[in-house]
């Protein structure tokens, strides 16, 4: 998971259309009690320039989209699901939000869908996947419409609001923890690991072996370096996975500063970390 810009003017011009009128509509059957409907958000012109802004990543997990990955609204559209010990509760969604371009994201299907995972200790099963859920540190603060929004404190990151390496770190062997905040581990990076089951079986092995790569390449550099030889061909592969479109960079950034901290500067790679 790593910091994403949403660049200013990057709406999609059919979206700020289509979504006045769908609201509109929405408004009214909400009013009336009615069943909202929801289409808007899932065109190909939003998925098309989703997965420009997120280089063909999931946003929640860093990995490769197989496909166009799903639509996700940070802020669910139609139910809210709240965990409450081992029930869940529904409540109202931010419908207003259904098709709000700073509401939307991409996703992996993994991420975005409830499903049975195994976990990294490869006995423990449970349903993760980020569906409905949308938890809040103070559930009296929840927002009921488009004027209370900035008072709630949400407990899963939004890439495009906050950096997640302040929150979650990534582990050489492929495993990830919340990061240590004054004695304590993030509230936001547990729930965000939680939900979107990052702890996955599968994404731990994936990360796993790009951590091979990565510290393979930057081994040789080091050797190089220190042989008087010129690095430039492992430089450049390095570069390649620290390039914004490479899976994990967030990964591929932490082991840079690590293992090669007395060298970033001369290779010229800090603006990239």
């Amino acid at each position: 998971m790593i910091k994403i810009k949403r660049p200013d003017g990057s709406e999609p011009a059919e979206l700020r259309k289509d979504a006045a009128k769908e609201l509109r509509r929405n408004r009214v059957k909400y009013k009336n009690n009615e069943k909202l409907s929801f289409s808007v958000y899932s065109q190909l012109y939003v998925k098309n320039a989703l997965n420009d802004i997120f280089q063909l990543k999931c946003a929640f997990c860093d990995s490769r989209l197989n496909g166009a990955g799903d639509v996700e609204h940070y802020r669910p559209k139609g139910k809210v699901h709240i965990k409450v010990g081992t029930a869940v509760h529904k409540i109202e969604g931010y419908y207003w939000l259904a098709a709000s371009w700073n509401n939307l994201l991409i996703s992996c299907v993994d991420c975005n869908q409830r499903r049975n995972q195994l976990h990294e200790d490869g006995v423990t099963w449970s349903l993760t996947g980020k569906g409905c859920f949308f938890p809040l540190a103070n559930e009296a603060l929840r927002a009921k419409g488009p004027r209370s929004i900035n008072s709630e404190q949400p407990l899963l990151i939004n890439p495009c609001l906050t950096d997640p390496e302040q929150h979650i770190k990534l582990l050489e062997n492929g495993s990830i923890e919340p990061v240590q905040m004054n004695g304590s581990p993030s509230p936001q990076g547990e729930s965000t690991i939680e939900i979107c089951g990052l702890a996955r079986v599968e994404l731990l092995k994936s990360r796993a072996e790009r951590a091979i790569f990565i510290k393979s390449t930057i081994r040789h550099i080091i050797r190089d370096i220190e042989e008087g030889k010129d690095p430039t061909d492992d430089l450049n592969d390095l570069l390649i996975m620290l390039d914004k479109s490479a899976p994990y960079l967030a990964l591929a950034r932490s082991l840079t500063r690590d293992k090669l901290g007395p060298y970033i500067n001369s290779l010229g790679l800090a603006p990239l970390l």
